[in-house]
């Protein structure tokens, strides 16, 4: 991870550093008509939204960023903002009194797709610079995948090209199906088009069926949301600037979700006897919820934030059993069992 490319989704980093830690008491921003905390829910929906803008809009989203920036850090305490977000505050200003000018173009898109057919036991890996990874449960012995190319930043001519060249590919090693977003000669796109026009200013965002035979997902986004429901398995999912979400779960092995800055949500429905679970956040918030009756061994560490749900430190859940492993440095902690 750490690939950055040169866009103004750096940008995005920043707007989300301010927005999930700028809360009272690390548990979500105070509504600023009725005192109350906001809900989760909607603050990944406005860094969802706002990361998007950053994506596909061009001068607008330079004011709008800028505003909740402010917005955001006016909600923080006095000691997490230093901590937190009065760099990132004067940062992410800066960064956005120049999207107006990186984004004087608006984008343009297509959609690719591709299919293969998958194996017993196989694993679906996807690494992707810019843009968010949804994947869902399908019918059939097939992964499907659909992948939203978005080119902006060039005339329009040249971003026509660059998605008339943009393609989709599955590629098999083994068990193992690898996805990648590509030119018609095979390049990564991403070089492909630095190479060729001197930006690669692009998002791709991937939806993806998965039959029940895929058992190991390895899915990382640099900046982007990712979100993976109704399927069992291995789970690595990291992303560097986003939320990452687990719903309906079946968690076989050792698993780990990750996000630099942004929020994990984790609903488990199965958990078998070998397997773990750990959820680490730098920035942002944790919430864990469990099917009744699910047995495990619960470890949570909120350095700056709280713990409802559970004990902070170690609690055996049902007996215990598997270990559950959840850290925040900046942020709250929720478990629901």
């Amino acid at each position: 991870m750490k690939r950055y490319p040169n866009r103004p989704f750096l940008a995005a980093a920043l707007v989300f550093a301010v927005i999930v830690s700028g809360c009272t008491e690390l548990r979500g921003r105070n509504d600023s008509e009725n005192g109350t905390p906001a809900s989760s829910v909607s603050v990944e929906e406005q860094v969802n939204q706002a990361v998007n803008e950053i994506g596909g809009q061009a001068g607008s989203a330079a004011g709008r960023i800028s505003e909740e920036v402010n917005q955001a850090v006016e909600g923080i305490g006095s000691a997490v903002a230093e901590q937190a977000g009065q760099v990132a505050k004067d940062a992410a200003n800066q960064a956005a009194a120049g999207l107006a000018d990186s984004l004087d173009q608006a984008a343009a898109s297509r959609t690719v797709s591709a299919d293969r057919q998958a194996v017993a036991g196989g694993t679906l890996a996807l690494d992707n610079p810019v843009g968010n990874i949804e994947v869902r449960s399908g019918s059939g012995d097939s992964i499907l995948v659909q992948a939203e190319v978005k080119v902006y930043g060039l005339k329009q001519e040249s971003q026509q090209k660059i998605l008339d060249e943009a393609a989709v590919r599955i590629e098999q090693k083994g068990k193992r199906f690898n996805v990648h977003a590509v030119s018609r000669d095979g390049r990564d796109i991403w070089k492909w088009a630095r190479s060729k026009y001197g930006n690669d200013n692009l998002s791709i965002s991937y939806t993806v069926m998965v039959p029940p035979s895929i058992a190991r997902f390895d899915l990382t986004a640099d900046v982007g949301n990712l979100d993976v429901s109704g399927v069992s398995g291995r789970f690595q999912l990291s992303s560097d600037v986003g939320i990452v979400r687990l719903s309906g779960a079946g968690i076989d092995g050792a698993s780990s979700l990750s996000t630099d800055t942004g929020s994990i949500s984790v609903e488990v429905a199965a958990l078998a006897d070998d397997a773990s679970l750990t959820a680490t956040a730098d920035v942002g918030a944790i919430h864990a919820s469990f099917d009744p009756g699910i047995a495990f061994t619960l470890k949570t560490d909120a350095e700056l934030g709280s713990v409802t749900g559970a004990k902070k430190g170690t609690e055996k859940i049902n007996g215990g059993g598997p270990k559950v492993t959840l850290v925040s440095s900046v942020g709250a902690i929720d478990i629901q069992h």
